[in-house]
């Protein structure tokens, strides 16, 4: 049994807010993994984000909130409908629906898995996370979920969902595979352990760097200037059209961008240097 991400690709069409006061009352305090308790609006509109795409199933939107199109709704309704609480959304294209997964499983194996971040006392992120067999084994509730700590933020999905897409041919979109509860751990622990040393080692030398240091004004200054700024894992820049990109150094020490619908508060405390934009 194998556990996934999914994760659109460059080639999905991407898709942004029209209202940001409705993202700020409907989306923002929301879809932590329980069922909304207020009523969906009626007329809550999505927008284009990028003029050039091929496939328009499976749209690049936030990370723990899916947006698909009619077709995918059809499709993976009968195995999880339980499980998601679909939310039609306005477009001038296409039928999309927004995916409020309102199951939370708690299935994390604590002895196996390694917390990569730990915020307030919970964890937030995981270098390596495994998950309890006994507890996602034959359980209808494992084809799509979100654990605890980290609703929202990213959620899973099993083979079968995995597999019901690609037998249906949906394009746009790349699988990750997250765990196979058929690994060999300790093979896997001793090359997590050193990509997180060179992860760690790779922010120690960010932080040591000679620069001189920068608050979020300044290195906003900087970005009008047309460079970038990094604080340990975070980077920031503008693209071609002016709009702020937000980047998070990845595993592979690359930074994965997003256009942010709005600015994480805990960046606007940190630290930064000038640095070279990415190209992208």
């Amino acid at each position: 049994m194998k556990i996934w991400k999914i994760k659109p690709n460059n080639s999905s069409i991407s898709l942004d807010v029209f209202d940001l006061q409705k993202s700020i009352k409907f989306e923002l305090p929301y879809f932590d993994g329980e069922v909304l308790p207020v009523p969906w609006p009626e007329e809550y509109r999505l927008i284009t984000d990028n003029q050039k795409y091929k496939y328009n199933d499976y749209a690049i939107y936030l990370n723990y909130i899916p947006v698909i199109s009619e077709k995918v709704f059809k499709i993976v309704t009968p195995l999880v409908n339980d499980l998601v609480q679909f939310l039609p959304v306005q477009h001038s294209d296409f039928e999309f629906y927004i995916c409020n997964i309102i199951n939370v499983i708690e299935c994390v194996d604590a002895e196996k898995s390694i917390p990569d971040t730990i915020l307030d006392g919970e964890i937030r992120s995981y270098s390596k996370i495994s998950f309890l067999e006994s507890v996602l084994k034959n359980n209808e509730k494992r084809h799509i979920f979100k654990i605890l700590g980290l609703t929202r933020l990213t959620y899973f999905v099993s083979d079968e969902f995995r597999e019901l897409l690609l037998a249906n041919n949906i394009k746009g979109i790349d699988f990750i595979e997250i765990w196979d509860s058929e690994a060999d751990f300790e093979l896997e622990q001793q090359h997590e352990q050193r990509i997180k040393e060179a992860y760690d080692a790779h922010i120690i030398k960010i932080n040591n760097q000679p620069h001189d240091p920068l608050s979020w004004n300044e290195a906003i200054e900087k970005l009008k200037l047309g460079k970038a700024a990094i604080s340990a894992d975070w980077k920031i820049q503008y693209n071609s059209k002016g709009d702020i990109l937000i980047g998070e150094l990845n595993r592979n020490l690359e930074y994965e961008f997003f256009s942010p619908v709005y600015i994480p508060p805990i960046l606007l405390d940190l630290t930064w240097q000038e640095v070279d934009k990415s190209t992208i």
